[in-house]
C-alpha cells in the first residue's frame, strides 16, 4: 500500500466523520456545552472591539449551571467575577488568546455561527491523524499506518 493512499485514505476518514457528526447535530454545538461555548463566546468579544473579555452573560451560565458546594461553586458564586478572579466586562488574561483569535478570524469571515468553529478544528484533526499514521507507519510499515491513523479518525473522543 502506497503512503500517499494511505494519507489520502486517513484524511478522507477524518473529514468524513466530522461531516457526518456535524449533520447529525443539525450544525449545534454538542450538548451540554462545555468550553466550545464559551471560547466561541470569547471570539464574538475580539470581533466586538471588547477584546478577550468575558461578559457578564457568560459568568451569569456558569454561577446557573455550576450547583457544585466544591470549589468550582466557589469560583461561580460571585456574578461580578469569572473564575473567581477575573472581573467581567474587562479584558483579561484568564484564558489564553491564541484559540479564540484563531475562531475569530474564521468568524469573520464565516459568520458568527457555530460552525466555525469546525475548520480550524478540522485541519488540526487531520493533522493529528496524519501524525499518528506516519509515527505508525515508520514503526509497523503501511498497514500498521492505516490502523492507527483510522483509529484516530473514529475515536470517538476527538470527533
Amino acid at each position: 500500500m502506497a503512503d500517499r493512499t494511505v494519507g489520502l485514505t486517513v484524511a478522507a476518514a477524518v473529514v468524513a466523520v466530522r461531516i457526518a457528526f456535524m449533520a447529525y447535530l443539525g450544525g449545534a454545538l454538542a450538548e451540554p456545552a462545555r468550553d466550545q461555548e464559551l471560547y466561541l463566546r470569547l471570539a464574538g468579544s475580539i470581533l466586538d472591539g471588547k477584546g478577550l473579555s468575558f461578559g457578564s452573560d457568560e459568568n451569569m451560565l456558569r454561577v446557573e449551571r455550576s450547583g457544585d458546594e466544591g470549589i468550582s461553586g466557589s469560583w461561580a458564586s460571585d456574578p461580578r467575577y469569572v473564575f473567581g478572579i477575573g472581573p467581567v466586562e474587562e479584558p483579561s488574561a484568564l484564558v489564553e488568546p491564541g484559540y479564540p483569535m484563531i475562531l475569530a478570524a474564521c468568524m469573520a469571515v464565516a459568520g458568527r455561527v457555530s460552525g466555525a468553529v469546525f475548520l480550524p478544528n478540522l485541519l488540526a484533526q487531520i493533522v493529528g491523524a496524519l501524525a499518528v499514521s506516519e509515527i505508525a507507519r515508520r514503526l509497523a510499515g503501511s498497514r500498521g499506518a492505516m490502523l492507527a491513523g483510522l483509529s484516530f479518525a473514529f475515536y470517538p473522543y476527538y470527533v
